[in-house]
């Protein structure tokens, strides 16, 4: 009898030890997903509810709005709230560009990056900045990571983006 139970013992360790392996990573895979998916939606929450933040945003997203004037611009509040935000995109894309926000997480901050794109007074901004950090400070641009996000979505179709957005917001409506 005793044999039996070494034998039963040897084959069902290593089952027990995999399975248990296996539930511990599906339940790890979930939870980085839950925090992942709470943290995309912290970085919305923020742009829209801070009011620094969503005064920026509105004013960024209005291609009728010229707000960027390089003598009248320099110094004020305004430019405070566009750096503000500029800088939290610019962070969002740092992280995106490590791998630490994934593509499915990025699709609502991906639009408002599109809307900013689309404004004259922001690309004349970056490029006006973007001079300086190299002409005079010899450094690489403050919003690079933004930058090459904006470059990136400009290839993409909007269209697709905003296909995304509809997407998740039919998925979310329907887990609530």
């Amino acid at each position: 009898m005793s044999g039996e139970n070494n034998i039963l013992e040897i084959i069902a360790t290593p089952i027990v030890l995999i399975v248990g392996g296996i539930v511990s990573l599906v339940q790890w895979r979930r939870s980085q997903k839950l925090q992942r998916a709470k943290f995309a939606g912290s970085i919305v929450e923020k742009l829209r509810s801070e009011k620094d933040m969503s005064e920026a945003l509105y004013l960024l997203i209005d291609e009728n709005e010229n707000w960027y004037k390089d003598e009248k611009f320099s110094g004020t509040d305004i430019e405070f709230k566009v750096d503000k935000f500029l800088c939290h995109l610019t962070y969002i894309c740092y992280l995106k560009k490590k791998k630490l926000i994934k593509d499915d997480e990025m699709v609502v901050v991906d639009y408002v990056i599109a809307r900013v794109g689309k404004s004259d007074s922001f690309n004349s901004y970056m490029e006006t900045l973007g001079e300086r950090a190299t002409d005079e400070l010899h450094t690489e641009h403050t919003f690079k990571d933004l930058i090459e996000r904006v470059e990136i979505i400009k290839k993409r179709k909007i269209k697709t983006i905003e296909r995304k957005i509809r997407i998740k917001r039919y998925v979310i409506c329907k887990l609530q």
